[in-house]
């Protein structure tokens, strides 16, 4: 750990809120718990609820060895504290990081759906302070507008009675060499030092919330998985276009043959226990995709393994159509997709027959309109008084590769839809 050796020089510097919406903090030092969304797809996160203390990364890691996690595992925490111990908040970050798990601000709330179901849903949260350095050791990070804010760290007594003499030329080492620790740890996680300067010109009694352009300027939020824009690369005689993810795990590569049929290719690690690959490429399995709503075939879809990692080639049919723009398919816009989703979950509050549903139906109902729309939108939904979902203002990437069957989640890659009609066209004339 980068702070310990400085941990008990500078123990008496701490930060804490005293935010107006404190409620919506567990009162307390901070716990951890598993969540997860039960029966509508599995997925699990952990729970980091409450105000962080010197023992937080201690009794995080204690936890992680009690519930058997690993590292590598693609685990979300849900941040929600309003600060705490400064060294403790920094070096939960250092955990965090260290076991490959994400961060997201939010909280997790318990659903009482009569013991039919057990999961729990995302609520609003906060993180402060301390907290926003432990946010920063996600290896993905995902905050809402202004859910994430800092301020200076500061020294008790120094509010109380800021005119006092009583501290040493030592007590200003151990700040200044604080300082520079909390720098390389920013940097190291990759975030903009400018995060820092915001704190340093906040008052400790005030906070400074960042919106999420600042978010995303900093690299305070971060998607590992976001493809970058296409770019050319030449190749051979010829030119292929390609985008990698931001982790430079996944690559697609775009180009084409004597065909001229053109052909995407997705190179990702393979792990071995996805028991359900190798049956597929053999052909036991048959599977459909889709790519910017242009359906590919099996016969079209073929695959290796080499190397531990999985190729995965797809040869894209003519009728494939992107805007110049955009990723957008012709048609189809945010209205279209919400429509969508309101019809494969069947939540329509506004239909005649809703009122004739039981409660416990209407919240199951809800939970899985909630969950497929976060997966597409990112985020999330907003009502309308009579319980009817807005149509969201802000486009997330919603193209990309899909799939049928038990390869759905492993197909889930957003390909980047910015220019992807020129390149491809550009491409199919520099055959290979």
């Amino acid at each position: 750990m980068r702070f310990n050796a400085f941990s008990l020089a500078i123990a008496i510097i701490a930060s804490a809120i005293a935010a107006a919406d404190s409620q919506r903090f567990q009162p307390g030092p901070m716990t951890f718990r598993l969540a997860s969304d039960g029966g509508t797809g599995g997925n699990e996160w952990i729970v980091a609820d409450g105000q962080i203390t010197g023992e937080s990364p201690k009794a995080f890691r204690q936890f992680l060895a009690s519930k058997k996690i690993e590292q590598g595992n693609r685990l979300e925490v849900y941040l929600n504290s309003p600060g705490g111990n400064l060294v403790g908040g920094a070096e939960l970050g250092e955990a965090i990081r260290e076991f490959g798990f994400g961060t997201r601000i939010a909280s997790s709330i318990p659903l009482d759906t009569g013991g039919a179901y057990q999961f729990e849903t995302d609520g609003p949260g906060g993180c402060y302070s301390a907290c926003a350095f432990s946010f920063l050791g996600g290896k993905w990070r995902i905050a809402s507008d202004r859910s994430l804010g800092v301020h200076q760290h500061f020294i008790e007594t120094a509010l109380s009675e800021p005119n006092a003499k009583k501290f040493t030329a030592a007590d200003f080492s151990d700040v200044q060499m604080l300082e520079g620790l909390l720098a390389d740890y920013v940097v190291r996680m990759g975030v903009d030092a400018r995060f820092l300067m915001r704190a340093a010109t906040t008052a400790p009694t005030e906070i400074y919330a960042f919106t999420s352009a600042e978010m995303r300027q900093f690299g305070i939020t971060w998607n590992d998985l976001e493809y970058t824009d296409w770019s050319f690369e030449p190749y051979k005689e010829g030119l292929i276009a390609i985008s990698k993810t931001r982790n430079a795990e996944n690559i697609a590569t775009l180009f084409c043959r004597k065909d001229r049929a053109l052909r995407l290719l997705i190179n990702s690690p393979y792990i071995a226990t996805d028991n359900f690959i190798e049956p597929t490429l053999n052909g036991a399995v048959k599977v459909t995709a889709s790519l910017f709503g242009a359906n590919i075939p099996p016969e079209n879809i073929s695959g290796r393994i080499e190397r531990d990692r999985l190729m995965l080639e797809f040869r894209l049919p003519p009728s494939l159509k992107t805007s110049e723009s955009n990723w957008l398919p012709d048609g189809k816009t945010p209205a279209w997709y919400l429509r969508e989703i309101q019809n494969d979950t069947h939540y329509d509050p506004t239909s005649g027959d809703w009122k004739n549903l039981a409660s416990q139906e209407k919240q199951v109902r809800r939970r899985l309109f909630e969950v497929v729309y976060k997966a597409s939108f990112g985020a999330l939904p907003s009502y309308s008084a009579d319980g009817k979902p807005m149509i969201p203002q802000d486009m997330p990437d919603l193209g990309g590769l899909s799939a049928s069957g038990r390869f759905r989640d492993f197909f889930a890659q957003k390909i980047p839809g910015r220019n992807f009609l020129a390149y491809s066209k550009l491409a199919t004339r520099n055959c290979i």
